[in-house]
């Protein structure tokens, strides 16, 4: 992006707060308090998992596509609390992260 751009994105709504950290790609969800400790472990730095997104930037790299994957974390990695999800809360913060960030996104894609 450019400085224009960034300039624009500081004018940008406020978006909700933001936990940095990488993330992991498993090829399974991790479901038990074990797993969980073992990967933090692994990866300390790790604050999410997902499976969906290596496989989309893998193939957009492939065809030569540019790619970015937008998420947002509705629950913990560790046992299948299903009372703990937070779903709605986060399609709420992932829709204004989106609404924020679209305008720079659509700047952006003058320069891929």
């Amino acid at each position: 992006l450019t400085p224009d751009d960034a300039a624009d994105a500081e004018d940008a709504p406020a978006l909700p707060p933001v936990v940095v950290g990488e993330a992991l790609t498993v090829s399974t969800v991790t479901g038990t308090a074990e797993r969980a400790a073992e990967l933090r472990g692994l990866r300390p730095r790790a604050a999410s998992e997902g499976m969906e997104g290596f496989a989309v930037a893998e193939a957009a790299y492939g065809y030569g596509i540019p790619a970015l994957e937008l998420r947002a974390v509705s629950n913990p990695v560790g046992p299948r609390d299903r009372e703990a999800w937070r779903v709605p809360e986060a399609l709420a913060v992932l829709t204004s992260a989106f609404t924020a960030l679209a305008p720079v996104l659509q700047e952006a894609r003058r320069y891929v």
